[in-house]
This record gives C-alpha cells, structure tokens and sequence, in this order.
C-alpha cells in the first residue's frame, strides 16, 4: 500500500503538465531572484532598507515581519524587538527551524534555505492535492493561477508562507487516506507557524465525519491543532505573565492591528483611499480591496463543490483573516486560498495569459519594493 502511493507521488512529478508548471516556477523564482539584486541598486535616498542581516543580499529577504523571526531565532521571545514593542505575536516554529539549521548554515541562510526549499514543496503539494480531488488540467491550470500570484515572492522571502502552506496541503493529503493522527500532528505544526492553522480543524472534522459516519477515538488527533495554540499562550503566561500578550502586542500603537467584525476593516479600507495622497500607498491599498472582495466571492462560489471541506476551509480561513482592524497588506494570506485557483482555472486561456503576464510585471515591481522596505519617492 505504502508502495502505490509513494508511486503515485513520483508519477505526479513526472506529469508532463507538472513539468511545465514546474519550469514556469524555475523561471519565477529566478525573476524573483534578479529583481531582488535589481532592487540593491535603488539609490539610498530612495531606499528605507533596514539592515538585519550582514550579507546584503540575504538582507533583502529579512525586510518587514521577517526580521521578527529572525529576532525570534537569536535572541528568543522578547520585549526589546521593534523599539520595545515586542516580538510576541509572531509563532514559533519557523523560528525554531531556522535556529536548528542555524548550527550549519547561519541564521540568514537557514531561514533563506527554509522558505526556498520547501515553496517547491508547495508547488508540487498543490498540484498533487489538487489532482487528487479533480483531475490533471485543473490542478495544471489552478497550480499556474498560485505560481503567477502577485505577491508569490512571498514564499522566497524569509516569512512562515512556504512552511505553513506546506503542512495545510499536507493535511488535506493525508486526511484523504485517513490518516488522522498524521493530520493532528501536521495541524499541531500549522498551528505553531500561523494564527490560521486552528481553522483547519473544521475542514479536517468534516472529512472525518464524511469517511467515517461516526466520530471514534482516532478523532481525538485532530484536538493537536488546537493544543498548539494553547501550549503557545501557556509559553508566554510563564514568560511574562501574559498568556494573551500576543494579542496585546499587535493591538500596541505600533502595530494597531485590533479586532472588528470580519469584513469591515475591508470596507473601511475602500473608504480611506480618499483620504491618502501617496500613489504608493492608493496603488496597494486599491489592489488589497480587489483581493479582497476576489476572493470573497471566490467563497461564495466555492460552495458549488462538492467537496465540502474546500469551502469550509476558504470560509473560516477567510473570516479569520478579516478579523483584524487592518487589512491594508492582506494580499498574501489570501494567496493560500486554493480552492480559489480551481475556480479561476475555469477562466479562457487568452485571458489567463493576458493575468499572467500582468501579475508578472506586478510581482517585480512589488519585490523591488519589498526588498527596500518601501520605496522613498
């Protein structure tokens, strides 16, 4: 048994539709790559570049909420991160991989090797999974909508994206082959790399229920994903007395990220372009509303499968990522909304081209921002 599937696995790597998928990767990444050496030739008065690492081309990679792993890597869960704001809001499992792999490689290298490793491993995941439930030109054509994403480059950088996108594929995976104690583990893992991986129990619950008719003592792996969180905030009360200082953190002035009813920072966002007058600042504000709203009514039609757990998954994911009272850089969590791609994937093939080409030019554009911090005009 253990054979057939393993075959299964290999013949779906040397799917000649894969194969292309997996070239147009190659070739991402390698754009990727060279806009993020383009964007080190951004004069410095135009720059806003902070300096976390010594080699300056891993630097780049450790702009924005990457640096807080990184702290979390060297120095462990602290107050001093982000002038005195904290680090506690950021889990920790990306963090303790990058520090074991840190006694070979370094702590930039590690967590660069990490993220770049294992966002092949989303690719292959994706394609497989999706193949799983449909057929060989759905998950060719859903798995290009995921790789041509705008704001891919995020499973390049050093960010929890790959690692966490892995292990939820995963999870459905496995979950297919009623394998329940592997999907507890995989959800206990999700869980320690982002908010997020609690919502998966309700997917996995419903595939167990839909398999068995009946809830036995093997249901019991899927409370893991659940445990996690609370192990996390057991960690933090015994730190510093705060089991919740999570939460408190990213509600500091720094950060300003509260909770509201999901959806309505989103509709406060459409509002508040009128007051900005930074065409930066319009120009990604106007694309977190499209995506926004995108993938809400992807939601919506996702319900029209058959295979329930894909909405129930896009449904509470997305309910939970529009809980905080800023969305105003939330293009990147909607990335991991694949039962989206499957919709899109639907889409002519002449347009889809005419998408990919435009998420191309948006991809680069957005990594030379990235790499600098924002760009100074």
């Amino acid at each position: 048994m253990y054979d057939i599937k393993v075959k299964k696995l290999r013949n779906a790597f040397y799917d000649k539709e894969f194969e292309n998928v997996f070239n147009w990767f190659c070739i991402i990444k390698i754009i990727i790559f060279l806009s993020v050496l383009g964007g080190l030739f951004i004069p410095q008065e135009h720059s806003a570049v902070k300096d976390y690492l010594d080699n300056k081309f891993l630097n780049a990679f450790a702009q924005f909420d990457a640096s807080a792993y990184l702290d979390i890597a060297k120095n462990g869960y602290n107050q001093e991160y982000n002038n005195n704001n904290g680090n506690y809001s950021y889990f920790p499992l990306y963090p303790i991989l990058i520090k074991l792999l840190s006694y070979i490689f370094g702590i930039g290298w590690s967590a660069f090797l990490i993220s770049n490793i294992l966002s092949f491993a989303c690719v292959f995941l994706l394609y497989v999974v999706i193949k799983d439930y449909f057929d060989i030109n759905t998950a060719y054509k859903a798995t290009m909508w995921f790789i041509f994403f705008p704001v891919i480059y995020f499973f390049s950088m050093m960010y929890t994206e790959s690692l966490f996108f892995t292990l939820i594929l995963l999870m459905f995976y496995y979950a297919k082959r009623n394998k329940w104690w592997l999907v507890g583990v995989l959800g206990f893992l999700a869980t320690a790399t982002r908010m997020p991986g609690v919502v998966m129990f309700f997917p996995m619950a419903y595939m167990y229920w839909k398999q068995n008719k009946k809830f036995k003592f093997n249901f019991l792996w899927l409370g893991l994903i659940g445990l996690s969180l609370l192990l996390i905030f057991f960690y933090h009360y015994y730190l510093v007395g705060d089991a919740l200082i999570m939460f408190h953190t990213f509600d500091n002035t720094s950060y300003g990220f509260g909770i509201t009813i999901p959806g309505l920072a989103l509709i406060k966002l459409l509002w508040s372009i009128f007051q900005q007058t930074n065409i930066q600042t319009i120009f990604y504000m106007v694309l977190n509303i499209i995506f926004g709203f995108s993938f809400i009514y992807l939601t919506i039609l996702s319900w029209q499968f058959k295979q329930k757990e894909l909405p129930i998954f896009m449904t509470f994911y997305l309910l939970l990522i529009l809980v905080p009272s800023r969305i105003n850089a939330h293009i990147r969590y909607y990335m991991l909304m694949f039962p989206g791609y499957i919709i899109l994937s639907k889409i002519n093939n002449k347009i889809t081209k005419f998408i990919y080409m435009l998420f191309l030019s948006l991809i680069i554009l957005f990594v030379i921002r990235h790499v600098n911090s924002g760009i100074i005009l």
